[in-house]
């Protein structure tokens, strides 16, 4: 049988009904109400465990603990949306920088369309040029 601090490990005893004992311990740690000895056997506790422990553990010291557990959480909670807010920064950075890039695509791309256009109508008038002037020519 495995162990856990130096104490046998009880086998895990499973529920026909899902989620049967999170929702009932819940319950219970919201109502103030001890473990049963039921859930505690599931976790590796013996009832002697239990009577030693209710000794230790005041309540008091339990809400200090949770007071302690809400303000560590609101302190990463306000590091987490620092960080949304870089990242939103970040974002509207990058998508600035698309939009100066696609500009400039769509400028070069005008620029070649502009220069293809010159390119053929100066072709066209330079051959149209050359007909007329051979056309001149033949008839002289």
């Amino acid at each position: 049988m495995a162990e856990l601090n130096g104490r046998p490990m009880h086998e895990q005893q499973t529920s026909n009904e899902p989620g049967e004992f999170p929702e009932r311990d819940a319950a219970r740690i919201a109502a103030r109400e001890p473990v049963p000895p039921a859930t505690a056997d599931l976790i590796g506790v013996t009832d002697a465990d239990l009577d030693s422990g209710e000794q230790a553990f005041k309540q008091q010291q339990h809400d200090e603990i949770l007071r302690g557990l809400d303000v560590y959480a609101e302190a990463y909670s306000g590091k987490i949306a620092e960080i949304n807010q870089i990242n939103l920064r970040l974002g509207d950075n990058m998508l600035k920088q698309v939009a100066k890039v696609k500009d400039a695509i769509t400028t070069m791309w005008l620029l070649g369309a502009g220069i293809d256009g010159k390119q053929r109508s100066d072709t066209a008038f330079v051959e149209k040029s050359e007909r007329e002037l051979e056309k001149l020519e033949h008839t002289t």
